[in-house]
Formats: C-alpha cells, structure tokens, sequence
C-alpha cells in the first residue's frame, strides 16, 4: 500500500513576506488540516482556531509576517514561536534599513541634536526644545516649500468631516450599505458618493466642523487649524485621490500615513525614526498607497551626533 501524503494547500509555499499592496493578497482561509500542512503544532492551531465548531481562522497566515509582535501580546510564547517560524519572523523585529531595504524606499540620516532633561525633544534652530518630527520637518525644508508635520492625523479628521457630510448627504453611514448592517462593497459608484462628500468639505472645512464642533472635538486628533493646514499643503487633487484609490480597492488609506508632508515642486511624504523601527501599518501605507500611487516617500532617520546636552 502506498503512503498517505498530506495534500499540501497551494498557498503553503506562498511567500508570507509578499511585499504586494494588502488589497490584492488574497485572504488564505486555512482549514485546520491547511494549518498542519504549513507546519503548524496543534497548539497554534488550537489558538488559531478559537472556536471548536467552525473553521474560522483567528489570523489568517497571509497576515502573520506584517503584524508587530505588540498585537500578540496574549500570544503563548510557543504560539508565538511557531508562527514567526512559519512566517519567517515579524516585519517589526527588522531593522529599520532591513524595512526600508524590503520596502523599496531610501532611508536617509540627518543629524541633530537631544535636549537634555526633555524627553523626546530635539534643539531647532532656534534653540528651542521640539519634537523629533517638528525637527526634522525644519532640517528638511527646502526655499520656497512648505510643509506639515502631524502624521495622519489631519487625513483622519478630515475623513471624520467628509463621513458626517456623507451620512447627510446619502442618509447612511460611510463604509457601509445603505441599510447600514453591511460594509460597503466597493465600487465606483460607490466611491463617487465618497467624493462628492469630500468636495463638499473640501469647499469650507471650517463650516462642515462647527455645525457639530463638540461631536468633532471629541473625536478629533487634530484641531480644524492643522486640517486646514494639511488641505494647503496635500492639495484637494492628492486628498480626493487617495479616497478614489482607498475606496476603489477597499483598502481605505486612512492609517500608516507618514509624519511630513511637504509641498514644493512635487509632493514628499517622510517617515522620521530615530531609534524606533516602521510599524505593520505604516508598511501597509507605503505598500498599498504609496507605490501604487506613485508617491514621493522616503524615511528619515535623525541620528544624535552630540549626545544629549
């Protein structure tokens, strides 16, 4: 009688460290029996699959290498080992040039300067005791560019301003369908629902914010101020674009966004580090918006050449 070979799933060769965008990997949806042919021990199994009677993965395999180890942290260390194994590690425990090396993005080193006794606060110019981004965004700057330096956050409260204009506008939730019990499927009719809404407010940001300031208050991470700074500086035309492109493809690009923006002759968008890796979902921005997109990103890494004073 000839031996049984386990049929080994299609996808068990698949290079979980695919550097593709995230909206074009197709979810694995293992079964148990495709989780013990990629080499996995019961146990991950048994924490893969929390419920006995179904085949739901917790985490798909697809997602293992791009996750940081902080979101395993109820993880059982042997879990844990078992699937950086698998995977081939996290994509958080590289180092910042191996990250920027997998990425595909230059990686550059400025110098500056710690303020003594001011946790996390670099000298400016001026003397005065800023943050790393704040610092790196005035090395940076070129005559004749402006700039921003508050990472997503003004993309967000933006998004936050079109959905409460979008809701009104189409009597349902953004995101979803219009009974509001299903995401939305995307689509391009769909996306230009999102746009319309985002013109709108694009037409009087400051309008849209105080007709429900305290809603926004609460749930903002930038004040109206920075929005409006960050439309001047990305532009309507690169805002409207990465909604048309997040909405299309489902990806939405809301999270992961660079720390600078700056405006010159093009747009650049840089990630500052000082002794701090990239983030899973900062990788996600540069792979599924970024390159797809094809936007100016690089990472900037600020080395402390004086030791702090």
């Amino acid at each position: 009688m000839k031996p049984i070979i386990p049929t080994v799933p299609a996808w068990s060769a698949l290079e979980l460290r695919s550097v593709e965008p995230s909206y074009t990997r197709e979810p694995l949806a293992p079964t148990r029996a495709d989780l013990r042919n990629l080499g996995c021990s019961e146990e991950t199994i048994e924490h893969l699959f929390p419920n006995p009677k179904t085949e739901g993965v917790f985490l798909d395999p697809s997602e293992w290498f791009w996750k940081d180890r902080a979101w395993f942290k109820h993880t059982p260390p042997d879990v844990m080992a078992d699937i950086a194994r698998i995977s081939g590690g996290f994509f958080s425990d590289l180092s910042l040039t191996d990250q920027a090396q997998l990425l595909g993005v230059e990686i550059r080193t400025i110098p500056g300067e710690r303020v003594r006794g001011e946790r996390g606060k670099w000298r400016s110019a001026a003397g005065l005791a800023v943050d790393i981004e704040e610092f790196a965004l005035e090395a940076l700057l070129q005559p004749g560019e402006r700039g921003t330096w508050n990472e997503g956050k003004s993309l967000n409260a933006f998004h936050l301003l079109t959905a409460k204009v979008f809701e009104k506008m189409h009597g349902h939730w953004i995101g979803f369908e219009e009974t509001n019990r299903r995401p939305y499927t995307a689509s391009a009719a769909y996306t230009q629902k999102v746009l319309a809404a985002a013109r709108s407010v694009l037409d009087d940001p400051r309008s849209v914010y105080f007709k429900l300031q305290s809603y926004f208050d609460h749930l903002m991470k930038a004040p109206i101020s920075e929005v409006e700074r960050f439309i001047d500086v990305a532009g309507p035309e690169h805002i409207l674009r990465v909604l048309d492109h997040g909405y299309t493809n489902g990806t939405r690009s809301m999270s992961g966004h660079p720390d600078i923006t700056i405006r010159g002759e093009g747009l650049r968008f840089i990630e500052v580090k000082h002794r701090d890796r990239l983030h899973g979902n900062q990788a996600d921005w540069i792979l599924s918006v970024a390159k797809p997109l094809g936007l100016d990103v690089e990472i900037i890494r600020v080395a402390d050449e004086k030791g702090p004073r």
